[in-house]
């Protein structure tokens, strides 16, 4: 008698390469983890990497060079290079839109390359506060070209919003929208816990002129001189605005692990998102304002974010002000705190819709799916 020996295909080898944070929330948080829990093999190649795997996936560390801003990329896309080259993977992954050569260069290779678009590169390219204005155009003509040509060259594309998505070719393009983790956020307080709470707002994540942190700023300062106890709790990197700190209405703690957003939102009052009237702007989907509405605040919002104003006016989960008057954001902070039980009510109310349409383990699933749909075709 032959005995047949059964065989079981070894699991698709996932490398998600980057040039910036190995833990990106986006990225490893919720894309990675999920990925390796649905049975793939994942790999982070990043700067700055753990020495060993969390939640399944494994990371490989590639030392950052010093020096200028351009050399530093040079050199650092060249060390990312040879590590990839080494380290054969069945996908390679990646957002970074300087790495879009490298990514270019693993389809010519032959190599399975699924692009992921957080943002639209043309237009933040031109807004970059680091870049010489004279420069902007021309870069972001560069950057738009090499997007494109990895676009339509690119096994799969995967976007964070819709509108990101109407640039690609649709047959292999999929919205996977950057919805936070519930399970990391607590809405399950009652009124009476609510307004224990100091009267504080939180804001996190970048502080840039483009997010109307100078108008956030002076907010928080008008309602500081108004109510002495409030103060607005920012946590996050500043890029080409004034220190936070030096505001005697913003409490500033710089970059916080991850770990430690949530107990920042369980502590606040309501949560704070603005962005300048710009067309790539207008059209995105702030993940901070479905982490507030997650942990039950109610949420601040500039009106010129029509994507989000919708559902917050129509929800009633929190204000939509005019991201350029700090008087009318002063003036909604004061209220929210003036009006707690109606405010408790505000975030109650957001963090039902948040639960019911906007939570990661929705896009995980059709995340998942782009893969197994890549891994068969791979047989």
């Amino acid at each position: 008698m032959i005995a047949v020996s059964s065989y079981t295909a070894a699991p698709t080898r996932v490398v998600y390469f980057t040039s910036s944070l190995a833990l990106d929330v986006r990225m490893f948080g919720k894309e990675c983890r999920s990925l390796a829990k649905a049975g793939f093999d994942v790999t982070v190649v990043a700067p700055n990497s753990p020495d060993g795997p969390i939640d399944g996936v494994s990371f490989v560390n590639v030392p950052s060079a010093s020096g200028g801003r351009l050399r530093r990329t040079m050199l650092d896309n060249a060390r990312l290079l040879m590590v990839l080259m080494k380290h054969r993977a069945d996908v390679y992954q990646f957002h970074d839109p300087q790495l879009l050569p490298i990514g270019l260069f693993l389809r010519c290779l032959g190599r399975c390359v699924v692009y992921d678009v957080y943002e639209n590169v043309r237009d933040d390219v031109r807004t970059k506060p680091y870049l010489p204005r004279f420069t902007r155009p021309v870069l972001s003509a560069i950057a738009g070209g090499l997007e494109w040509l990895v676009g339509r060259t690119a096994n799969h594309v995967i976007t964070a919003t819709p509108s990101l998505a109407t640039q690609f070719p649709p047959t292999k393009t999929t919205i996977v929208h950057n919805y936070p983790i519930i399970d990391e956020l607590d809405a399950d307080f009652s009124l009476d816990q609510y307004v224990a709470r100091r009267p504080h707002g939180v804001y996190v994540g970048a502080m840039t002129i483009m997010r109307q942190a100078r108008e956030m700023f002076a907010a928080s300062d008008e309602v500081h001189r108004r109510r002495p106890d409030f103060a607005l709790v920012t946590a996050g990197p500043t890029f080409g605005i004034e220190d936070p700190g030096s505001h005697p209405g913003v409490q500033h703690r710089t970059v916080v692990p991850r770990e430690d957003v949530p107990s920042l939102l369980s502590a606040a009052r309501f949560g704070v998102s603005l962005l300048a009237d710009e067309p790539h702007l207008s059209v995105s989907l702030p993940t901070k304002v479905y982490e507030y509405a997650a942990a039950g605040l109610p949420v601040i919002v500039s009106a010129s974010t029509v994507t989000i104003t919708g559902d917050v006016e129509s929800v009633r989960c929190g204000l939509v002000v005019d991201e350029t008057d700090a008087a009318a954001i002063a003036d909604a902070m004061v209220w929210l705190l003036d009006n707690p039980g109606e405010a408790y009510q505000m975030g109650q109310r957001g963090a039902s819709l948040v639960r019911e349409r906007y939570q990661w383990s929705h896009e995980a699933d059709a995340l998942v799916r782009v893969y197994r749909q890549l891994e068969q075709r791979r047989r």
